[in-house]
């Protein structure tokens, strides 16, 4: 059977007439109609390719179809012609949160922190090789805890990029819970778009992202929103973590946002590392986040008109129309 090392890492989810293929090394995942694949209807369940209850000729034909979609970049050619186009830069793992899935809490690293100068260097060489544009996002732990080494890498890598002619694209992300005045002054003034991560509204998010003293943190991004609505409604997307907590509530996390005016949202993978080192009790069952998704395909393909050449569901979601 060709494709070993895909197959190997594959789970294959069977929900309604539907089945999810997800690579669990990777979180990359696709769907495929049941009926195209095997004259079975089958029974929901999650299995891998030796237990699949079909016959041997529809596997092979599952594999094939299936590889490509669930491919990783191994083998690309890093050669010193390489042509580099991102560089995410970890200011520090420190964070002022103590959320309980924290994939990046480490006792040992959080006090390291990246000096601006080598960064530099970074933004320079990643410039000096880029192809026209250059993506450059702080990420953490919290990266606002350092703010001023963010604004000093930000001047530089804008008047580097302006002298070698490259279009530059700034990131952020954060919790959300530490905007000021001068923090969105300067995150607008450079033209920044932010991606905040939270779980849901208060009854879902609080369960696990909290603070030191063990409450919620919610109200700490309700706050933000409610004195600088219009840049996180113009300028952040939200990032979901699917959890046992919010896996079920996929839609109407997405509605919640919907309805605050964020413009995006997209779920991260859960990982059992930093503060829950191999202990998977909070991740979402694959039959729970399988539905969940499901269950916002379908609220936006229920409703989609053709609107200006894309299409535009009830749920706000806007998908680019294929054009062949």
């Amino acid at each position: 059977m060709q494709n070993r090392e895909v197959v190997s890492s594959t789970n294959y989810i069977s929900i309604r007439d539907t089945l999810v293929a997800i690579d669990r090394q990777s979180g990359k995942w696709c769907t495929l109609d049941q009926s195209e694949l095997s004259n079975v209807t089958l029974k929901p369940g999650v299995w891998d390719i030796n237990t699949l209850p079909i016959d041997s000729m529809y596997k092979e034909q599952l594999v094939k179809t299936v590889a490509p979609a669930l491919a990783s970049e191994k083998g690309v050619n890093h050669s010193d012609n390489r042509i580099f186009e991102y560089l995410l830069v970890k200011c520090t793992s420190e964070c002022n949160y103590s959320c309980t899935y924290c994939y990046d809490h480490d006792e040992l690293e959080k006090g390291e922190k990246l000096d601006a100068s080598q960064v530099c260097r970074w933004v320079r060489e990643g410039i000096e090789h880029c192809n026209g544009c250059f993506t450059l996002l702080f990420h953490g732990g919290e990266p606002l805890l350092r703010k001023r080494f963010i604004m000093e890498v930000t001047e530089f890598a804008k008047n580097y990029a302006i002298s070698k002619g490259v279009k530059l694209f700034l990131k952020l992300q954060t919790h959300g819970g530490m905007f000021t005045d001068e923090i969105i002054g300067f995150l607008t003034a450079n033209d920044f778009f932010v991606g905040i991560s939270i779980d849901g509204p208060a009854e879902i998010n609080d369960r696990y992202r909290i603070l030191t003293n063990g409450k919620g943190t919610y109200h700490k991004f309700e706050a933000a929103y409610e004195r600088y609505t219009n840049f996180m409604q113009s300028r952040c997307g939200i990032i979901t973590t699917p959890t046992d907590a919010s896996a079920p509530h996929l839609l109407q996390i997405a509605r919640h946002f919907r309805d605050m005016g964020f413009k995006a949202w997209r779920t991260t993978n859960y990982l059992a590392i930093g503060r829950v080192q191999d202990d998977w009790r909070y991740e979402a069952q694959e039959e729970v986040y399988a539905k969940g998704i499901l269950d916002l395909a379908d609220a936006v393909e229920n409703d989609l008109v053709v609107e200006n050449g894309k299409y535009k569901g009830d749920e706000g979601f806007w998908i680019e129309q294929s054009r062949k």
